[in-house]
């Protein structure tokens, strides 16, 4: 199935467990909550600058291709548990005004990029989770804002992770494995200088 919901404005959306081509969603509202669970998104899903309003679940999704969640508004609960990205993903500038969860999600790579999840300049208002999560490419989250707890509990960095003028408002959880070079130039945690977790 291939869509084009550009601008749309959608109540009550339930795609669970639908197999969607190339999806656009690009600057869509979602009234009401917004589900996704167990879907595969076989091309490109495109969620920038879309604001979903209540709760968006995205839990044991899968996405083949790119994913782009740029400038996306979050308002409720963002739920991304066990989901799958096998390309290069992006959550630059999204906002996170509620819980949200990656945990158990798998970040991949593809045939042609080494897939990268950018979540450079995010804000999370509440807690983040990403436990157990598997970051296959690099990671970014430089700039990005933790309000609330931030956890990477047994996650997984496979590639360059970066977290320079990353601001946590608390000691962030790691207890993580990087398996490449690792980088917190700037970072903070609750307004002091922040180096990262100690070397295992």
């Amino acid at each position: 199935m291939v869509l084009d919901l550009t601008e749309a404005t959608l109540v009550n959306l339930d795609f669970t467990g639908c197999h969607l081509h190339n999806a656009t969603f690009t600057s869509a509202t979602f009234a009401g909550d917004a589900k996704f669970d167990e879907a595969t998104f076989t091309g490109v899903a495109r969620f920038e600058k879309a604001t979903f309003a209540c709760n968006a679940s995205f839990g044991e999704a899968t996405f083949s291709g790119l994913a782009w969640f740029s400038k996306t508004t979050f308002t409720g609960y963002a739920w991304f548990g066990k989901a799958t990205f096998a390309g290069n993903v992006s959550f630059g500038r999204a906002t996170f005004t509620g819980y949200a969860s990656f945990s158990a999600a798998t970040f991949g790579s593809d045939a042609t990029f080494a897939g990268s999840a950018t979540f450079g300049k995010a804000r999370f208002t509440s807690n983040a989770f990403f436990d157990a999560t598997n970051f296959g490419g690099e990671a970014r989250f430089g700039e990005a804002k933790f309000g609330g707890e931030a956890r990477f509990a047994e996650a997984t960095f496979g590639a360059y992770a970066s977290f320079n003028r990353t601001e946590f408002a608390s000691l962030p959880v790691f207890k993580a494995a990087f398996q490449g070079l690792r980088s917190f130039e700037g970072a903070t945690a609750n307004g002091s200088r922040y180096d990262g977790p100690a070397a295992e």
